[in-house]
């Protein structure tokens, strides 16, 4: 079964914000169970949220350091992504998106995509 995962250090006494926000279980019970919830705190914190905006520009890095020409760069953010490569479509859109604004701001995009989040 497909999943994606989030593994990091838990420290009992001073829960993540990012975690806590994804109803991370109880740190401190010896079998905890997580809540499944979708809320607005959720997204808002997956758009204006430091870590996220964070790793957005570490995405664009891996992609610069990566490819030099702007449609290596979507085809590979893509690939890493949702393991797929750009419909003509997307490749399109997505060029033109990054004309527009920034390498950065089309990674954080991807990022908060629904493709990404969610595992059908």
């Amino acid at each position: 079964m497909p999943r994606r995962a989030v593994y990091g250090t838990v420290l009992r006494n001073k829960p993540a914000e990012m975690m806590n926000a994804f109803d991370s279980p109880d740190a401190i019970s010896h079998a905890p169970s997580r809540n499944v919830t979708t809320t607005a705190t959720q997204s808002l914190l997956m758009l204006n949220g430091e870590w996220m905006l964070a790793r957005a520009v570490v995405f664009a890095c891996r992609l610069e350091c990566a490819e030099a020409s702007g449609a290596a760069r979507v085809k590979l953010a893509y690939r890493l992504a949702f393991g797929r490569a750009p419909t003509a479509r997307e490749l399109a859109a997505a060029l033109e998106f990054i004309r527009e604004s920034e390498l950065e701001n089309f990674c954080h995009a991807l990022l908060n995509s629904n493709e990404f989040v969610y595992l059908d």
